[in-house]
């Protein structure tokens, strides 16, 4: 517990000194999250039409 709130500090006075890094993280983040999402709609199908739905019609 002692160790997290030194990493933790650590982490609040590197940000404190460059505060551009917290907003590169933050677009990085957002990258590699809309990159999963992308990964997961292309190799799960879940993109493609509900035929089940459909079939009603």
């Amino acid at each position: 517990m002692a160790r997290a709130k030194r990493v933790a500090e650590a982490v609040r006075s590197a940000v404190e000194a460059r505060p551009c890094a917290l907003g590169a993280l933050a677009a990085a983040a957002v990258v590699a999250m809309a990159m999963l999402v992308g990964w997961y709609l292309l190799f799960s199908g879940m993109n493609e039409p509900v035929q089940f739905v459909y079939s009603s019609f």
